[in-house]
């Protein structure tokens, strides 16, 4: 569903008199238009701090509002414009442990303490923060640039393992910080040596902006243990793995947290904010380092550039594979950009000497969808809770309020209520599903003369499901999921109901159950018409609410046993 509102800013970096650089050139010093670490006047920066401003003066909060870009160094330097700004914010490049300073040193360390030879973790953790903030308060304050002589001076004299030349030259450093880990190493549990590196480090006294970061490691390690290991390579291996593993190193952070959202895109694949600013910035094609050409019984391995590609046929064949393929990633990941918004979409995109994507498609003019900037509409923020006649997709369907009774409420629409709550609650039929039936009639709370609906109402259903052509509706399938008395919102906000929704795939069914006899009533044949455009309407709302989902309907009269398919 497109946002009510969308406005396409482009900026100009003005860049006179700077080179062009040609896709592909050897040499170029550049392959896109991000600005550089020190680039303090981005026009970006302003313009994203003045954005998330007005976005809050019309009424969003913080935590309605998703910054999004395509890198996650782009994530670092918007979040260092909003904490300029004083504006909340959760950047989530951050989130994943691993990529915290003081945990890759930790992790360094370990990698040292399980295999004493490896040197290049042992160096990194000599000129990591860890050692230098301990080293500097309780013990000799050696500077960066000592360890980096002490490391040359090894290099020079061919000393190893490193360890043995720092034992060697620094007795007290070795002594009072390593030594006891050293020989912890195989007789501690992993919990336990990782937290004597903690207190041997006083990591949480030096460093209590990462206090998160270091109880989350402690996190990981107590659920790995839990798992049944306690290997440290193996806990090592682990750590080292990729994005399938990332989750579990992630810092939870709370739903009701009123911060706004700064993401790479490809992390909010899946998810939908209010409001989302969209930075981006100018590309041009950089071919990668090597090409792979598979063939009969091997690879080659190709360096090429854009002159070299001219040259060969099968040179150009690599070169122009390569070329498509990072098109068709960023035309995936735009997609994945424009479609977050549920209200409100502003592109902001940097142009600087890059002429190609992304202004190639959305153009070189800034344009917007109405003259002023609409309020914020009346909607649920994300850290609260949805209203009692609100269900998403893929959460627990909410049980609706059911209306008032009205006057003249009667026998037949109480139990036109019973066979409902009977249908919802029979999921699929599986053998002896008659009894099912029962048993759901037998677990209603009734009283009274209830007790006589409610089993003239199951025997209706049992008919009519006997009866029912299209069995395999409610049969169990794989992938297949069955929303019951799911409620679904439009865009004004108002509620529907809907009986039964199948999704398979790309593919939805919406089931509408009828009691009673409209078509022998007076004016039956309006009634049926009406039932029609109702669950169409229900069919558009599904498809609205899942784009890529193509839904038909189904009328189900359960006391005339007639079924028609509504397309």
């Amino acid at each position: 569903r497109p946002p009510g509102y969308v406005e396409y800013v482009v900026l100009d970096k003005g860049r006179p008199g700077a080179a062009e650089a040609e896709e592909g050139e050897e040499g170029a010093a550049e392959s896109g238009d991000e600005p550089s670490d020190g680039d303090a006047e981005a026009p970006e920066r302003t313009v994203v701090q003045e954005r998330v401003r007005d976005l809050k003066a019309r009424g969003y909060a913080n935590a309605d509002i998703a910054v999004l870009t395509y890198k996650n160094d782009n994530v670092v330097r918007v979040s260092s414009w909003l904490n300029e700004a004083g504006i909340p914010f959760i950047p989530f490049s951050s989130l994943d442990i691993r990529k915290r300073a003081v945990i890759r040193e930790i992790l360094s360390l370990l990698l040292f303490l399980d295999s004493p030879t490896d040197d290049l973790s042992f160096a990194s953790f000599l000129l990591g923060r860890v050692l230098g903030a301990k080293a500097g308060r309780d013990g000799p304050a050696f500077a960066p640039e000592h360890w980096h002589r002490f490391l040359f001076d090894c290099r020079k004299a061919e000393v190893a393992p490193l360890y043995i030349a720092l034992r060697k030259r620094h007795p007290e450093v070795w002594g009072g910080l390593f030594e006891r880990l050293f020989k912890s190493v195989g007789y501690y549990p992993l919990y336990d040596l990782v937290t004597l590196a903690f207190r041997v480090f006083d990591v949480f006294r030096l460093f209590p902006e990462e206090e998160g970061a270091l109880v989350k490691l402690l996190e990981v390690i107590r659920d790995f243990e839990g798992t049944g290991r306690n290997d440290l390579r193996e806990f090592l291996a682990y750590a080292g793995r990729g994005e399938g593993e990332a989750s579990a190193w992630t810092i939870d952070v709370p739903s009701g947290t009123d911060a706004v959202k700064v993401m790479s895109i490809h992390k909010a694949k899946g998810l939908g904010f209010p409001a989302v600013l969209l930075l981006l910035y100018g590309e041009s094609f950089r071919p990668p380092d090597f090409f792979l050409d598979e063939e009969s019984g091997g690879v080659r391995v190709y360096k090429i550039n854009k002159a070299l590609s001219a040259t060969d046929e099968r040179l150009a064949r690599l070169y122009e594979e390569e070329r498509t393929r990072e098109a068709v990633n960023r035309l995936n990941t735009l997609y994945v950009g424009l479609t977050r918004a549920r209200s409100e979409l502003q592109v902001i995109a940097v142009k600087g000497r890059t002429k190609g994507y992304p202004f190639d498609l959305l153009g070189t003019e800034g344009y917007a969808s109405s003259q002023e900037r609409p309020p914020a509409p009346v909607s649920v923020g994300p850290g609260e809770p949805p209203p009692a006649d609100v269900a998403r997709f893929g959460e627990a369907p909410v049980e609706a309020p059911r209306p008032a009774r009205k006057p003249g409420y009667g026998r037949s629409v109480r139990r036109g209520e019973l066979a409902h709550e009977i249908l919802a609650g029979l999921e699929v039929l599986r053998e002896g599903w008659e009894a099912d039936v029962a048993a759901i009639v037998d677990a209603l709370p009734l009283a009274g003369p209830d007790r006589d609906l409610a089993d003239d109402a199951g025997r209706a259903v049992v008919a009519a499901m006997r009866a029912f052509p299209r069995q395999d509706l409610f049969r169990a399938a794989p992938g297949r999921r069955v929303l019951r008395e799911s409620t679904l919102c439009d865009r004004s906000g108002r509620a529907f109901r809907i009986d039964r929704l199948i999704l398979d795939g790309e593919r939805a069914v919406v089931i509408d159950f009828k009691t009673g006899v409209p078509g022998g009533a007076p004016g039956g044949e309006d009634r049926k018409r009406a039932d029609r455009e109702q669950i169409r309407a229900y069919t558009a709302l599904v498809e609205e609410a899942m784009p890529g989902v193509r839904a038909s309907g189904l009328l189900v009269y359960l006391d005339q046993g007639v079924w028609e398919d509504v397309e």
